[in-house]
């Protein structure tokens, strides 16, 4: 079975999606079902989690994610300083590095340097809802899966 369930259009809901009563699962809630070196790509405040793995096959996911600043990494807070000391400023917020104790929640210039390149390259100013239109993506899957 697939490594992960989604419930498509949670990213724009208030609040986690409601729950059917006796359901372990959220309403709504898709498994996505996916071959060996597939690739899924989905906007971070999707809610997802693992499928259960019912096979006889181990299963190998790497996950990636990016997202709004205020959505915070559950699984570490802060990037090993050996790591950090490495890159460049746009890249430390990428991993995310902050430079006030705000960065955050109410990023200055100085957290947000990725901004000046984004200008710098495209010649205006990103679009925050263009991450949010990334759910509105059709999901399409091959034939036979």
């Amino acid at each position: 079975m697939g490594a992960l369930m989604l419930v498509p259009g949670s990213h724009r809901m208030q609040g986690a999606p409601p729950f059917p009563k006796g359901s372990i699962d959220p309403a709504g809630a898709t498994q996505i079902l996916a071959r060996a070196g597939d690739a899924v790509i989905f906007q971070q405040g999707v809610w997802h989690a693992a499928a259960p793995n019912l096979s006889s096959t181990s299963r190998l996911a790497v996950y990636y994610g990016y997202s709004y600043r205020v959505l915070r990494p559950v699984d570490y807070q802060r990037m090993p300083d050996a790591l950090l000391e490495q890159c460049s400023p746009v890249e430390r917020q990428l991993l995310g590095e902050t430079i006030t104790h705000q960065g955050y929640y109410v990023p200055t210039e100085a957290d947000t340097p990725l901004r000046k390149w984004f200008e710098a390259q495209f010649g205006q100013v990103a679009d925050r809802g263009e991450l949010d239109r990334v759910g509105e993506v059709a999901l399409t899957v091959p034939d036979g899966i």
